[in-house]
């Protein structure tokens, strides 16, 4: 993810934005407890640093289809038409902002499906890639100064001398069935576009642009900070500010520093975890790096503190989509309940009553 950051004294190796609740420390059922359901399905961005269209499109599918059967998941979106929607840079690029795209897409509300442009294939286009390079020793390809499949072709098809023919050629061999129509841009202009602007073109042609999409219902974007004023953010209000859209059913978008860099993921649920004498908040988080991920961390359950500590350390905001014109209403936020409650024996009971929230403490 690009964006302005404030972490220059920080060692990205040495941070740990998933910090786990220790064995002696157990769930209660407290007025803390919320857990959204009927959440989408975890998805896998590989190496391709697009936490920030997954993210962004977690909130878009859920607000599509919280309250409907679990069909609705099974038509997909596409994160990489997603990605496009953050109009910073061109084309889909390595790195991008949430924001950008719940802004620009709030006018447009059509995703082309993840059949027509599916992020899979990049994924195993890089894979091929960095096996050839593993596989090679020449001295070109173990100094190998491209990341990405895209940004490697990007400057091979500016350096080939073929009257253009060999480019079509190329793209046909690795597997893109693309048209003439979506070959011409590319070829005519091979000499000025990017790799981020070459990987839009190729991973979705015309007809994708042209075909059947998803549709999203109008909505209302909810950030904390309002108007980016970045130095006003607390912690206790950045918490407030979860607990009151939790409460209203509203899942939420939160960039933080990782050991990779600056991340983005969901939020969906919150609790208070307990020893006999101490209690602290966690979230439940989804992230975009596969269900590996959800099965190794807790299902996503992270101390909050530390999160939010990682939150403000950069340039970010919290937030989440509603409906548009609905009313939210305010709830009132105790970091830690006044009593330690019951422990959380069975928690699969409240997740099969379907309500996301303890009964009684």
């Amino acid at each position: 993810m690009i964006i302005f950051l404030l972490f220059a004294n920080l060692a990205l190796a040495e941070i740990n934005p998933y910090l786990l609740k220790e064995s002696s420390e157990y769930p209660i059922c407290d007025s803390s407890y919320i857990e959204l359901g009927n959440l989408p399905p975890v998805r896998d961005q590989g190496p391709s640093d697009t936490c920030y269209a997954h993210s962004s499109l977690y909130l878009l599918d859920y607000l599509r289809c919280h309250n409907k059967p679990r069909s609705c998941y099974a038509q997909k979106a596409s994160p990489l038409h997603n990605a496009t929607f953050d109009h910073l840079k061109k084309g889909i690029a390595h790195g991008g902002i949430p924001d950008n795209i719940l802004d620009n897409f709030q006018n447009v509300r059509q995703m082309i499906p993840n059949s027509c442009a599916p992020i899979e294939k990049w994924l195993e286009l890089n894979r091929t890639f960095k096996k050839a390079i593993a596989g090679n020793h020449t001295m070109e390809l173990l100094y190998n100064p491209f990341p990405d499949y895209f940004d490697y072709i990007a400057n091979e098809f500016k350096s080939m001398d073929c009257s253009g023919n060999c480019i079509p050629q190329y793209l046909k061999r690795v597997g893109f069935n693309l048209t003439e129509f979506d070959l011409l841009p590319i070829v005519n202009n091979i000499q000025q576009i990017s790799a981020n602007e070459l990987r839009e073109k190729i991973l979705i042609p015309q007809s994708c642009k042209k075909a059947p999409k998803i549709h999203y219902p109008q909505y209302d974007i909810h950030r904390y900070p309002p108007n980016n004023q970045f130095s006003v953010r607390t912690k206790n209000n950045s918490m407030k500010f979860i607990n009151k859209m939790l409460t209203n059913g509203v899942p939420l978008e939160m960039s933080f520093i990782s050991e990779r860099g600056a991340h983005s993921a969901t939020i969906v649920g919150q609790r208070n975890v307990c020893t006999q004498n101490t209690c602290k908040l966690q979230y439940r988080l989804l992230n975009s790096y596969g269900k590996w991920w959800q099965n190794s961390f807790d299902e996503g359950w992270v101390e909050a503190d530390n999160l939010i500590n990682l939150f403000l350390e950069g340039n970010f905001v919290i937030q989440g989509v509603t409906p548009k014109g609905k009313a939210l209403s305010e709830a009132p936020f105790k970091k830690y309940s006044s009593s330690k409650g019951t422990r959380l024996t069975a928690l699969s009971e409240f997740h099969l009553a379907g309500e996301g929230k303890c009964y009684a403490y």
